[in-house]
């Protein structure tokens, strides 16, 4: 849906919002290859097992933990604003 929303924006109003989308897309592949080679090499599953071999053991739990409580925490605050 995106992608033909984008195609109608490029022919209406010129090539250069087609042409965005495209690149944006091979240089999130390109960096996507990047970063995986990374984490195939250093031999870890997750992001908090990679931030526990590059960091502390303290930002393993700061991301375990501590974002999933600041979400719900957020998302409650939202929902029953007045």
């Amino acid at each position: 849906m995106h992608l033909f929303s984008l195609a109608e924006a490029a022919y209406k109003l010129g090539l250069v919002f087609g042409k965005f989308e495209w690149v944006a897309g091979l240089t999130l592949i390109l960096l996507s290859l990047f970063i995986s080679t990374l984490h195939l090499r250093s031999k870890v599953a997750t992001l908090p097992d990679f931030l526990e071999l590059r960091l502390k053991s303290g930002c393993c739990n700061v991301l375990s933990l501590g974002l999933p409580s600041a979400k719900l925490l957020l998302t409650y605050l939202v929902i029953n604003r007045k």
